[in-house]
């Protein structure tokens, strides 16, 4: 299938080169795309009226199903604020992601998708036990990706030329075929597993399957576009009304044999594009791509703002859950270091992999390579830095770290230099964007909070942003910035009932409350939590944003972004 299709694009960039219209090749189709550099906009800033000294976006951070929880608390306690319609842009990394994709795409009404508040007293051991409100934790607490870990090692094993073969008196494929249904293609198999998890058809039905786009006129664009378009508006899932404008975390996995670490790229996943915005040597970056011309088996300039590109022979899009299998891609580095190359290469077989279109209009013609993506948290853990890029200048980012915020190194890397790459946690070392004498002040901040039983929060005002090269950041000033760190204080912890507390330092299903592992805390399941877990967290998570020390700290620092009047 692969020679077929490397034959089919050598084929195509011939037909491609000699001018062929678009409508004399079946396979191709007509997509925006949108070169950039340091100077500048970004595609959607017209349509959203950033930068502006009100406007506002939200940062979530990885963390596996423990942020997933997390994120939708925090979104329940933002709405009950009346803050959720002022936020523009909304950013997610890794697990932040599995929560924020269905809420940016779901129709459910917001209290059947992110649940109702509920105050710390009424979390009772019947309450807590109950199916979750939100849909989203319903996706947690049904997750069952232990089975599909199964699966995934034998799907490793036909690699090795044992298709159509028995396996322990199994067939390979069938096994596969009955566990996933009908696969794409082998490097979809994570995308597969969590698709079914976090967009089943209860929360973004088709959203596994299907192409995406922003709103209805961006869709009518891809049509008129591609008039007659072998696709209708009816074939798009689109942002659901009053939604942010949603920017997902991932990271390219650039690996040589002579390489002994990846090279960790930054790349977005947006609904109106994909793509690297800074450029990485002549290949690779300085510029965006419509999702629906991602992943693509070659690419030409039409000379109009437009790409003409052939799509895969295999019929494969691009889909929702190819975006939140990219950002949440976090075994994928274990799988590269420490192995030979090929090996390597064989393990992440079953890890998100695409064709990466790279413009540049300074080019003859689009650049097109298979690529692995990997977890957004390689590199930007917190998912801070799409906003600093776009110069938002209020910013709340909720870290659901699983560990003190005195030992958190995804904040410390924004203030200090650090040298640390790990075979999971990536690499750190690029993140600088805040004076080193801040770091002090958010801890210290922090501390002072949580000493005095409230939620972790610590907020600055005015603050100055330096360029960072590696993230493609512009330094500017005047960024008010509050930091919500997951973490439980003893302020939430008395208004609990009595019971409650006392399965908090007794039950084994809550140690390391609230930092649950990201993977493994209810072993042999990967990433399940349930719903005690899952209930107690997001209430939580909520509980802290709504508090009335919480809200006071926040509106002083945020002040007119939040709808609370002039800052303090």
């Amino acid at each position: 299938m692969r020679t077929r299709a490397v034959a089919l694009t050598a084929v195509v960039a011939v037909l491609l080169a000699a001018g062929i219209r678009a409508q004399q090749c079946d396979s191709c189709l007509i997509v925006p795309y949108w070169p950039v550099d340091a100077s500048s906009s970004f595609p959607e800033t017209a349509t959203l009226g950033i930068p502006g000294p009100t406007s506002f976006g939200i940062a979530f951070s990885g963390g596996g199903t423990r942020s997933a929880t997390a994120t939708t608390g925090s979104l329940r306690g933002l709405r009950q604020n009346g803050w959720l319609d002022r936020v523009q842009y909304l950013t997610a990394v890794s697990g932040g992601s599995w929560a924020s994709v269905p809420f940016t795409y779901s129709r459910l009404p917001l209290e059947e998708l992110l649940g109702e508040m509920e105050a710390p007293a009424a979390m009772t051991d019947v309450a807590l036990a109950r199916t979750p409100q939100s849909h989203i934790l319903q996706a947690v607490v049904a997750s069952r990706l232990s089975v599909s870990g199964a699966a995934e090692a034998l799907q490793i094993a036909a690699t090795t030329n044992l298709a159509g073969r028995q396996v322990f008196g199994f067939d390979v494929n069938g096994v596969l075929d009955r566990v996933f249904g009908t696969r794409r293609s082998r490097d979809q198999t994570y995308a597969d597993v969590l698709g079914r998890i976090f967009l089943n058809d209860g929360l973004v039905p088709g959203g596994a399957q299907q192409r995406y786009s922003w709103n209805d006129a961006s869709v009518t664009a891809l049509v008129n576009a591609n008039a007659p378009a072998p696709f209708e508006s009816s074939d798009f899932i689109t942002v659901a009304p009053k939604r942010p404008f949603l920017i997902v975390g991932g990271s390219i996995i650039y690996v040589h044999p002579a390489y002994d670490y990846p090279r960790l790229i930054p790349f977005e996943l947006t609904p109106m594009y994909s793509g690297v915005r800074q450029r990485f040597g002549g290949r690779l970056g300085g510029g965006y791509v419509s999702p629906l011309g991602y992943d693509v088996e070659a690419a030409d300039f039409r000379g109009d703002g437009m790409l003409r590109v052939v799509t895969r022979t295999s019929g494969r899009v691009f889909t929702l859950a190819d975006v939140i299998a990219v950002s949440g891609a976090a075994p994928l580095l274990g799988v590269f270091r420490g192995k030979p190359f090929a090996l390597a290469r064989r393990g992440a077989e079953f890890f998100p992999a695409f064709n990466h279109v790279t413009v540049r209009e300074s080019n003859s013609r689009p650049a097109v390579r298979t690529l692995s993506h990997g977890d957004g948290g390689f590199t930007d853990n917190l998912g801070l830095m799409p906003l600093l890029a776009r110069g938002v200048r209020n910013v709340i980012v909720f870290d659901n770290a699983k560990d003190t915020f005195e030992t958190n190194t995804d904040l410390q890397s924004l203030f200090e230099p650090l040298g640390k790459r790990d075979d999971w946690g990536g690499d750190r070392s690029g993140n600088l964007v805040f004076r080193s004498r801040a770091w002090s002040e958010v801890r210290d901040g922090l501390k002072r909070a949580t000493d005095a039983g409230h939620a972790a929060i610590y907020c600055g005002r005015g603050w100055t942003v330096d360029s960072n090269e590696l993230y493609g950041i512009r330094g500017y000033g005047g960024l008010n910035i509050c930091f919500v760190y997951n973490y439980a204080p003893q302020s939430w912890r008395a208004q609990l009932p009595a019971e409650t507390q006392t399965a908090l330092t007794a039950q084994k299903r809550y140690r390391g409350f609230p930092w649950y592992a990201t993977f493994g805390q209810n072993a042999p399941r990967v990433i399940r939590l349930d719903e005690r877990q899952v209930n107690l967290l997001a209430n939580l998570t909520a509980w802290a944003v709504t508090d009335s020390w919480s809200v006071d700290t926040m509106c002083r620092a945020l002040g007119a972004a939040l709808g609370c009047g002039p800052a303090q």
